[in-house]
Parts: C-alpha cells; structure tokens; sequence
C-alpha cells in the first residue's frame, strides 16, 4: 500500500493490527507474562511481543513520527547500544514470510468472528460474560476448520465448557416473516393481505433460505407471487434455552441453562472482579499479597469459605470478620450482600 502511496487504507491496517495487538494478544496472553519464574514459555511471550513492538514503532514512523521514537528509545538503545540512534534512521520492516502461518492466520479470523457472535449472544440473552455456560453450538455454511487449541481458546474467551460443531442453525433460530411493503405495495397492491396471511403460516425457514443471497421464493396466490430479501421484514428469535446471534453463515448458540455448579462459579469469578477492583482503588501494588475478610450471605458465603480463588486475588488468606480494619466495601455478589475487607499483609 505505502508503495502506491496509499496512505489512508495502510494507516488503517496499522490501526486494526494495534487494535488487535492491544485487545486480544496481549489480553489473551495475561497469564503468559504474568508468574514470577522466567519460564521458557514466558521468555518466548515477552520476545515475541518485544519484536512487534519494535517492529511497530518502524512501521508507525512516518505516520507518528514523535510517538514511534518514543516507543524505539524505550524499547532499543539500553539492550542494543549498535543499534541506530534513532527510530528514523533504521530500515523500514520488510516482511519475512518464513513467520507466515495462513492456516493458523485463517483459524485465529474465525475463532474472531466465533468470539464476536458469542458476546453478542450473552448480550440478547442478558447473561454476564463472567458467569460460565456449560455448551455452546455453533453452525457454519461453510466448514470450520477449528483444532482443539483454537476451540479451547474460543472456550476461555467466552467462558463456557464445552464447543459442539452443529450442522445447521434450522434447530437454533426461528424466522419470523411480515411483508415490506415499500416495496411489495407497487408490485402486488391487491395481494398484500394475502401475502401477509402467507407468511404468517409458511415455513419461514424455507423462505428465508430460498431468498439469502440474492434468490427468490415464488407461491400461488391466485396468482404468482415472487418475493426477494428486500420484500421481507425477517425477524429472528433464539430457541427455548439458547441465546443465538447469527451472521454472514455463522450461527453461534449458548445454552443459558445454569445449575448450581455453574452458579457457585459465576459467584466466585464475581467476587474476583470485585476484589481486584478493590485492590486497584485501595492503591494495592499488583504483586500485594492481601487478606479478605468478609461478611456475607447464601452462595457468596459459601464460596468466600471455600476459598478456591484465593490464587486469583493473591489471598494468602480469606476468613470471617472479625473487627480488621482494612480496605472495606459493600458488594452485590449475583444478589448476595457482602462486605468485604482487604489487608495488606507484610
């Protein structure tokens, strides 16, 4: 692109790469960096992202010439003394397609768009990402080549246990048909009524499948009827038990049936979002190490007494209130009333 002096579109792939740098790698590699012990699964994150971001400090110079020299004199001269003075003075990234990986590119676009839908579905469901799901469908026009560990990723992502491949989306969505009439009306005036008595009847799944794409669905009404996608309002509605988005051939279901197991979950990744927010506001350092006492009630006092997320918070112990003084709120915790008090231990 910067070849024919495309400036517009080029920036703008810059800006998607950041964007996908930021809000996916980076965050989907949390656990990667963080650990105190130099792991060599640890070595290769912290390598792999110094070299993008070196990479991408090359790539921003013409555009952002002050903000890429910043990034290159954070990132180059205390490890590299050799290495150009300036961001400016080095070659432009050529690219090396010994790093290409199409399949596992391809792979990473779909557990995207996956990804994307399943978000959308928790949010018509009204169901909150941090609450676990037990099984998710999904359903593809076309074959989804996803292997275990681009499931597994899509299954953490959205936090549900089990990735099902379904065959189609007939059993997952129900389509609901109404005329349009801007266009319907100067076609078939007379027959309007009877085309919304049709489709108030049909099989809609039938119609809707004819239509897609560009085809039509043609009925008798006393005379033929030929009716396109513009000609109809098509209305979607998940199935009893699943919220479903659906886009482009890709259907994405979530079970919203939740047992106990999946709601004491749900209650213990809340109170982990509770309790490091409260650490970030009571100033705690990342690496703190705290105590939580609390008082609470029902599902939230049973998992504040188990315990089993102490790791995830840096608890070194979580126990009843017994007069502490500390860093204190009240929380909603899924309905329960709690109060939670945090310590920083010495």
């Amino acid at each position: 692109l910067l070849s024919e002096y495309n400036i517009t579109d080029s920036a703008r792939a810059i800006q998607e790469y950041v964007d996908e740098i930021s809000n996916w790698y980076v965050r989907r590699g949390r656990d990667r960096y963080w650990g105190s012990e130099m792991t060599d699964d640890k070595a290769a994150a912290y390598t792999t992202l110094y070299h993008v971001l070196v990479t991408l400090s090359k790539l921003l110079a013409p555009y952002m010439p002050f903000m890429a020299e910043m990034i290159y004199q954070n990132m180059v001269p205390a490890f590299y003394p050799d290495a150009p003075v300036s961001v400016h003075l080095c070659d432009f990234p050529a690219a090396d397609q010994a790093y290409e990986d199409p399949a596992l590119e391809e792979g990473m676009a779909e557990v995207l768009r996956i990804v994307e839908l399943g978000r959308s579905a928790r949010n018509l469901g009204g169901i909150k990402n941090r609450q676990p799901l037990s099984e998710m469908l999904v359903a593809s026009d076309t074959p989804l080549e996803l292997h275990g560990e681009l499931e597994a990723v899509v299954l953490d992502e959205l936090n549900v246990k089990k990735f099902v491949k379904a065959d189609g989306s007939d059993a997952l969505i129900r389509y609901t048909l109404k005329p349009q009439m801007r266009t319907l009306g100067p076609k078939y005036g007379k027959k309007l009524k009877d085309i919304g008595e049709f489709l108030k009847t049909c099989d809609a799944q039938a119609v809707v499948e004819a239509v897609r794409g560009g085809g039509t669905y043609t009925v008798d009404l006393g005379g033929e009827v030929v009716l396109a996608e513009e000609d109809l309002q098509i209305f979607t509605e998940s199935a009893a038990g699943y919220a479903v988005a659906q886009d482009r051939g890709l259907t994405v279901a979530l079970k919203t049936e939740l047992n106990e197991q999946l709601l004491f979950e749900g209650c213990e990744r809340e109170l982990v979002s509770k309790i490091q927010t409260m650490r970030k506001e009571a100033g705690f350092e990342v690496t703190d190490r705290i105590a939580v006492y609390y008082v609470a009630e029902g599902r939230a006092q049973r998992a504040l007494e188990q315990g089993g997320f102490a790791g995830d918070v840096l608890a070194e112990k979580i126990a009843p209130q017994d007069g502490m003084q500390g860093f204190t709120r009240e929380q909603d915790i899924n309905g329960d009333k709690v109060t939670l008090t945090l310590v920083k231990m010495n």
